[in-house]
């Protein structure tokens, strides 16, 4: 955003729904709603989410949704860079790669500069104040309130989720932020009280999309680790389902696949592969998550006799990590 009158507009009325000053585990919601629903932090920064978010500010009249990022500071951060005020206000007419056009924006080219790669708190409104999330990349969580009531609520989650209750997100969001060391108790009593829905008592609605990495159910369907030891081990195996079943291999991601895409989809090892490869946090390892969406092997890559390896890509205007990364390589 480069007006400054603008960014002040959007900023200020986003003080009115949110208290600026305040982190998880606090209550950042200045009138809570209390139906709290919890996601990944970085999902808020892809084309993906654009389409939950114009549904919740229909839901309240609204006619435009404004996001605004409150760490790095504006003035300290994105001016002194040259990167103009770190905000954003669009139609929700607008599609989700005009807010991937804003939130992707590389200046010169420099993806660090980029609100998806460089923002760590964000919030986002729209013109009624009903309605609010609010994220934050240091526990890779954002937490969205304002449903009308609790079969919207449900239906939304049904519709755009996975979502989580705050209990559940901080055994499988939250957890992962602070590594080895166990969540203080002050944290997880904190943000239960504050975050608890009205309606966590409900039945968890039946969800027909995965997680938000786009990777399957990690507890009952990725390879445990001693099972990915011995895959790794047994060189013979992959290349029999990387070169052979994995040609055969259907499913829903050939729907989002365009019809010039060349090769083929992951095999459902290589996507186990790769989906535990990834799973541990890492910059840029939530957008290479996704990219299993959309990856297709497009041929072997002879890295040395006796090496199973493959060459991967993604269509370039998909979420990119923060880390240039050319190759994976399988040994």
């Amino acid at each position: 955003m480069a007006d400054y009158d603008e960014y002040h507009a959007v900023r200020s009325f986003n003080e009115t729904v949110f208290d600026m000053n305040a982190r998880f585990p606090d209550q950042v919601f200045r009138k809570p709603a209390g139906d709290s629903l919890f996601g990944e932090f970085d999902f808020l920064l892809t084309p993906k989410i654009w389409p939950a978010l114009c549904s919740v500010a229909r839901l309240h009249g609204d006619d435009r949704i404004e996001l605004v990022v409150l760490e790095p500071d504006g003035g300290d951060f994105y001016l002194s860079q040259g990167l103009g005020y770190p905000a954003v206000s669009l139609s929700v007419e607008a599609s989700a790669d005009d807010y991937w056009a804003e939130v992707g924006f590389e200046p010169d080219g420099d993806a660090l500069g980029s609100i998806t790669i460089s923002a760590n708190v964000v919030a986002i409104t729209g013109a009624s104040g009903k309605w609010g999330c609010w994220g934050e990349r240091d526990i890779e969580v954002a937490v969205f309130q304002g449903f009308p009531d609790e079969a919207t609520r449900r239906d939304w989650w049904e519709q755009f989720g996975p979502f989580l209750e705050v209990s559940d997100a901080l055994e499988t969001y939250i957890s992962s932020a602070f590594y080895s060391a166990p969540m203080p108790d002050a944290f997880i009593k904190a943000l239960t009280t504050n975050y608890r829905s009205a309606f966590s008592g409900a039945v968890t609605p039946r969800n027909p999309h995965q997680e938000f990495s786009g990777v399957s159910d990690p507890v009952n369907t990725r390879y445990e680790f001693a099972e990915l030891d011995s895959l790794l081990q047994s060189s013979d195996s992959i290349d029999a389902t990387v070169r052979g079943t994995g040609a055969e291999r259907q499913d829903s991601r050939d729907q989002d696949q365009p019809s010039t895409a060349q090769g083929r989809p992951l095999s459902p090892v290589e996507d186990n592969l790769l989906g535990n490869i990834f799973s541990p946090r890492f910059p840029g390892s939530v957008q290479l998550l996704r990219q299993l969406e959309v990856a297709r092997v497009i041929g072997p890559w002879t890295w040395g006799e006796g090496s199973v390896s493959i060459d991967i890509a993604v269509p370039p205007n998909y979420p990119q990590p923060p880390l240039r990364m050319e190759f994976l390589q399988w040994m």
